[in-house]
């Protein structure tokens, strides 16, 4: 997958490409799972937002401490602005092989340092890293405060979400004659995390680089 697009320079990681990470990404998941649906997400996700804008770039996540072709997952820039300097770390997909690992924290870690250091250190320096998830997702919110994000608040019904999608994603049904509700009878609530430079600067990079390190 080209990242040629994307509104800053890519690091030197593994571009996710739709051909073969997304069997890949299939092939080692559970059946008649939340991945039933991967290869049309990952595709619709590759086809409106990243091939066609600057927003949003995607990676493949390897463990390299199994292998250097120990696959893992994707992880995801989204919304990112090179004019307002933000990104958001999203479309986070481990396998299960390598759930409560190290993995999630090293790649979400990777991503967060090379966002917020600085230039002369090898970053962009931006000004503001988000993280958004249902409000109800408890683990999903609990392992972006581990990584040092701050809770900002929660913006209520801000997605409509498909019927498919709302197993372990705390989808919120709509009202009586809601105007699409045959299409999207739920919604989703939504938490908002963010990790900004001045927090990255008074301790949530060395909280970042310690859970990476296997410290803390």
């Amino acid at each position: 997958m080209s990242t040629s697009n994307f509104c800053f320079t890519v690091p030197r990681l593994v571009p996710f490409d739709t051909s073969v990470h997304a069997k890949l990404h299939v092939d080692a998941a559970p059946p008649a799972s939340f991945y039933d649906y991967l290869i049309n997400l990952i595709s619709s996700f590759r086809e409106k937002r990243i091939k066609n804008g600057p927003a949003e770039t995607a990676f493949a996540v390897y463990d390299k401490s199994k292998s250097e072709h120990a696959y893992a997952g994707i992880i995801t820039y989204i919304n990112s602005s090179a004019e307002d300097l933000v990104t958001e770390i999203g479309f986070v997909m481990i396998l299960l092989a390598f759930q409560r690992t190290h993995v999630t924290s090293n790649a979400v870690g990777i991503l967060m340092n090379y966002a917020l250091n600085l230039p002369a250190d090898g970053g962009l320096g931006l000004r503001r890293v988000v993280w958004t998830a249902s409000a109800s997702n408890a683990p999903s919110v609990g392992a972006a405060k581990r990584m040092g994000f701050q809770m900002e608040g929660v913006m209520k019904w801000a997605r409509v979400w498909p019927e498919a999608k709302i197993r372990g994603s705390g989808g919120v049904r709509v009202r009586n004659e809601d105007p699409r509700a045959e299409e999207f009878a739920y919604g989703r609530n939504v938490a908002v995390l963010s990790v900004c430079w001045d927090d990255w600067e008074v301790g949530a990079k060395e909280q970042v680089n310690a859970v990476m390190a296997g410290t803390k």
